[in-house]
């Protein structure tokens, strides 16, 4: 008789694993009823823009708009925006910045087929772990987040390896790109009923076949009727992903049976697979490549590996940090009444780091971030240096805080700072996280940044896709209260391209000339007109607010409508040669957006001051969340 992963794997090291891991608690926690209103303000945006976007106005007054959202027929565009891959080789992944339209359809179809697809998310396969189950974030920051972290994977892997000779390592070919909408109503269905539009069904396929093309519809919706890919950032791509992703395994795991491959394991992580065999490696590979090829999805070959090493599967890097302490006496941070309700405990314990065990901590950080390019070395480097709601030594998790209250420690962390900033510009809302902390901690305000965040702009707008670090940068300079020169905004107005580093842009230039009593504003708005209407930038001319609406260009022109500038000062009058009527504002696409703008829904706050539970828990992506599938699907 075959040998199957039951019969070994279970025996000896599942049942055990999982109840250390607690893996059989994980599909209990999948939420049994999905909430509009925690996906709209936690999970509808991608987690890595800067606070001045926010869809919590949305989230507050989504009745206003959500029968009509549902009831037009219009297809959105969503807005791209580009961030940095981990490492520090330059690559970049995108994120959607979705339609208010699209988020309440894409929300709304969640809640109401949501015990279909909880009903497939639940199910046990065979021969499997999957560690990115959508669970619902306790903390509050996103409202999905994945069961694990890539560190558990990697303890995962670890202890399933040892029981297997050989480790097969398989990846899909831009995986949410890639995902074809009309496979949902196979993963709900089955591939069979669904192509033959579950006439033989029962009942219950019957209305997990509609729950599938609702979902897919509403996908289609808001990316302009687009039939292959799912929007990168919100929550509802992430469930979405992982319902295709379980019809792989299934797919998987089903072929190798057919094979009788005899004893394997397969461990999920979002579209990361990890096969374990003793048996022909090889067989693994094309069972694999038939998985893959049933969803439409092409394998990535160039990621596939077969490993035989015993060794760990930890990264060693993240060791060397951990393990970094120096020789400064621990202390205690005391929380207040209102930060204890966000921080989680009472109080924090730090060990006092000086000025040359910091060097020697950064230095170290520098090291291995070379060492390993594709790693976000430097962002976990710096979790340890403020308070970060992830790390709790009182829970025995081993990683001190590093950080100290004396005023000469400022100076010599800002200089850190800001020369890693320069190398590294890269993890500037990773570097954010520390500022905001010792502002709100010791009330200070960094001095040397200037200088790094002039060398930011200079390079980024040399580079066309490197929006993250133009908007970031931007919002740090209003924060901090940064003035650049002249010239430095010339080279800005001249050369950004994106809407959301524009409104970024705007919104600092609005500051910048009350601080300079400059008369350039007036100048560099005509220039941006300008360069609009000679197609000079991403953002399109329209002759109506309900066609540029539905397009990638919606955040642009919505958001104008609520700057403040005119009502202030005339001299910024010209920013409304910027701004577009709308034909029709009782009527469709039309009174959508004169709701919306009757009612003060912003997702681009011009005035938003970050709150005090901002600076403690960080507002980077790994503060708020951390870098997850939901925005970086491999």
């Amino acid at each position: 008789m075959e040998k199957t992963c039951t019969k070994k794997f279970k025996g000896q090291f599942r049942d055990k694993y999982k109840r250390d891991m607690q893996l059989d608690a994980l599909p209990d926690l999948i939420p049994k009823k999905w909430s509009l209103l925690k996906f709209i303000r936690y999970g509808a945006m991608p987690a890595g823009l800067p606070p001045s976007f926010s869809t919590h106005s949305l989230s507050q007054k989504t009745n206003i708009i959500k029968e009509l959202a549902i009831s037009v027929n219009d297809k959105f565009t969503p807005v791209v925006f580009t961030f940095p891959r981990p490492g520090i080789e330059g690559r970049r992944r995108i994120g959607h910045l979705l339609n208010p339209v699209s988020i309440i359809r894409m929300g709304n179809e969640m809640k109401i087929r949501w015990s279909h697809f909880r009903a497939v998310l639940v199910e046990d396969i065979e021969c499997c772990i999957e560690s990115s189950m959508p669970l619902e974030d306790p903390e509050k920051i996103r409202y999905i987040n994945p069961a694990m972290t890539h560190t558990n994977l990697y303890t995962i892997l670890d202890s399933v390896h040892i029981a297997y000779k050989y480790m097969i390592k398989v990846d899909i070919q831009s995986y949410y790109p890639s995902i074809y909408t009309h496979s949902f109503e196979w993963a709900l269905a089955g591939k069979d009923n669904a192509k033959n539009k579950c006439k033989n069904c029962s009942n219950d396929e019957k209305k997990r076949y509609e729950a599938g093309r609702g979902l897919d519809a509403a996908i289609r919706s808001s990316q302009s009727a687009e039939t292959y890919g799912v929007p990168i950032g919100p929550d509802t791509s992430f469930v979405a992903a992982e319902l295709i992703g379980k019809a792989i395994i299934k797919s998987l795991v089903g072929e190798l049976k057919r094979r009788k491959h005899g004893d394997f394991f397969v461990v999920r992580h979002v579209d990361d697979i990890h096969i374990f065999t003793n048996n022909n490696p090889q067989e693994v590979l094309a069972a694999a490549r038939k998985a893959f090829r049933t969803w439409n999805l092409t394998p990535n070959e160039a990621k596939f590996n077969v490993s035989t090493t015993l060794s760990t599967r930890h990264d060693i890097w993240t060791e060397r940090i951990s393990s970094f302490m120096p020789d400064g006496l621990e202390q205690e941070y005391f929380f207040n009444e209102q930060d204890k309700k966000y921080a989680k405990r009472k109080k924090i314990k730090y060990v006092e780091i000086d000025y040359w065990n910091l060097k020697n901590y950064f230095a170290v950080i520098r090291q291995l971030q070379e060492e390993n390019p594709h790693k976000s070395v430097v962002t976990y480097g710096l979790r340890r240096l403020h308070f970060n709601s992830r790390i709790n030594p009182s829970k025995g998790y081993g990683k001190p805080y590093l950080m100290n209250d004396k005023e000469e420690y400022y100076l010599f962390l800002d200089m850190q700072l800001s020369s890693l900033l320069t190398a590294y510009p890269q993890y500037i809302d990773a570097i954010i996280d520390v500022y905001l902390w010792y502002e709100k901690w010791r009330g200070y305000t960094p001095v040397y940044i200037k200088v790094a965040l002039e060398n930011i702009l200079a390079n980024a707008t040399i580079l066309s896709d490197h929006h993250f670090e133009l908007a970031w940068g931007l919002w740090l300079a209003t924060y901090f209260k940064i003035l650049f020169s002249a010239e430095i905004m010339d080279v800005l107005y001249d050369t950004v391209r994106d809407p959301v580093t524009i409104l970024q842009l705007l919104s600092y230039t609005h500051w910048w000339s009350k601080q300079t009593k400059s008369k350039k504003a007036q100048e560099y708005i005509n220039n941006l007109k300008r360069r609009i209407d000679n197609s000079e930038t991403a953002i399109a001319k329209y002759s109506s607010m309900e066609d540029a609406f539905k397009s990638e260009d919606w955040l642009f022109y919505y958001s104008l409508h609520f700057a403040p500038w005119s009502e202030e000062d005339k001299s910024w009058s010209e920013v409304d040669k910027l701004s577009i009527p709308i034909n029709d504002p009782k009527k469709g696409i039309g009174e959508i957006i004169q709701r919306m703008w009757d009612n003060k829904i912003e997702i681009f706050k011009w005035k938003r001051h970050i709150r005090e539970v901002d600076r403690l828990l960080g507002v980077s992506r790994k503060g708020r969340g951390g870098v997850s599938a939901r925005l970086y699907p491999t």
